[in-house]
């Protein structure tokens, strides 16, 4: 796409829009398709099954709710919501948050011509009020206190709603693992009462998903209140040759050309991971001239741009303990002997006694994943390749 645009005065022509976009949700022509993901869980949509996302962080899986939303619902009367919980403190932040989503269910509802009355009687026990304006906006106030029992009467009504006015919704909570930072007794009631809406409401189809997926997983578990209250949906990382294929198109556009051997490697070294993969090719599109070929080498200069000195990196890693920083330098370098016995724990004076200790508590922060005795992964991936590259290790 080209574009005009004016600096300092001077008129630019021919400017190419980078295509590859890594900040924030990406929907539309910046979003990778993931086909068989959309109609699987449109298919859940529409059946109203509930749904519960499991994935590795950053794969793209706020992207992939947002697309669907927009781009792939066809039918007028399935209704769509979506709310990210990860900024709550409180239950009542909680209710309140939700309940404006509600609220904006119900607004887009008047516009498929559903009478506010019919709203009323649907939430018979909140008061309902309606400013009228060239779009009229429903508000929904229920009396009391117990913002758990609140959340289940918010959904109920929803569902009473749906039933008269013959509609589906979606309802999207995303960052659901937030609710266990609450206090023990608030989240078991909140579980609770979320799970008696789940049963209530089989016009509503919830879609639960979050960043965290040892702790998102450790909430559907046995004797949890929200065990079996979904259908568990593993979202894998973007096939590497369908990324592939859709990368080359997009460097197509400045008449650059990448090497599969250059692509596979950034695939690597985002460990699947879309946001990284989308980054590295958003500098390599800004900074590779038309007519040329991008190979491996490109690929680790580019990178050891992004990630030296960068100073947002620097204070996660400096957030954290002393022997936490150690020991994630020991997991990001070593490749050869395995966590537990590498020579790089006494090059990093880390105690070997304190060993498992420090890995068990990194692993239950979700700082590391545990794949066995010997081996972990680092769950920021930016973080791992901060720390290759200050050590000089990248691409060595």
């Amino acid at each position: 796409m080209n574009n005009t645009f004016s600096i300092k005065g001077k008129l630019m022509s021919n400017f190419i829009v980078n295509p590859f976009q890594f900040e924030g949700i990406v929907t539309g022509q910046d979003f990778c398709k993931r086909d068989d993901d959309v109609n699987n869980l449109l298919e859940y949509m529409h059946s109203s099954n509930n749904v519960i996302i499991s994935m590795k962080r950053r794969v793209g899986k706020t992207s992939l709710i947002k697309e669907m939303f927009e781009n792939h619902i066809k039918d007028k009367k399935l209704i769509a919501g979506y709310v990210d919980i990860y900024g709550i403190t409180s239950v009542k932040e909680l209710y309140i948050a939700l309940k404006e989503e509600v609220e904006s269910l119900l607004n887009l509802s008047s516009t498929i011509g559903i009478e506010a009355q019919r709203v009323k009687d649907a939430f018979s026990e909140a008061n309902i009020s309606l400013t009228l304006s060239s779009s009229p906006k429903f508000s929904v106030e229920f009396s009391g206190n117990s913002y758990e029992v609140l959340i289940k009467k918010l959904f109920v009504s929803l569902q009473e709603y749906a039933v008269k006015n013959n509609l589906k919704f979606v309802f999207a909570i995303d960052e659901f693992q937030k609710i266990t930072s609450l206090n023990e007794k608030d989240m078991e009631k909140i579980e609770t009462n979320i799970r008696t809406a789940m049963q209530a409401c089989r016009n509503i189809s919830f879609i639960i998903s979050g960043s965290n997926q040892t702790m998102l997983d450790s909430m559907f578990k046995e004797r949890r209140p929200l065990y079996r209250q979904g259908v568990h949906y593993t979202l894998n990382p973007i096939d590497a040759k369908d990324f592939y294929k859709w990368a080359t198109e997009k460097f197509k556009r400045k008449e650059i050309t990448i090497e599969k051997d250059a692509f596979a490697y950034i695939y690597k070294l985002a460990n699947t991971e879309a946001k990284i993969v989308q980054q590295i090719c958003f500098e390599l599109f800004r900074q590779t001239k038309q007519l040329e070929n991008i190979k491996v080498e490109d690929v680790c200069e580019i990178v050891k741009k992004i990630y030296k000195n960068n100073s947002e990196i620097a204070s996660k890693f400096n957030n954290l303990k002393l022997n936490e920083q150690k020991m994630l330098k020991v997991v990001a370098l070593e490749t050869e002997y395995g966590i537990t016995v590498s020579p790089l724990l006494s090059e990093y004076d880390i105690n070997h006694g304190s060993v498992s200790n420090t890995l068990k508590k990194m692993v239950e922060k979700y700082v590391l994943i545990k794949h066995d005795t010997a081996n972990y992964e680092i769950v920021d991936t930016e973080l791992r390749l901060w720390i290759l590259v200050s050590k000089n290790s990248l691409c060595a």
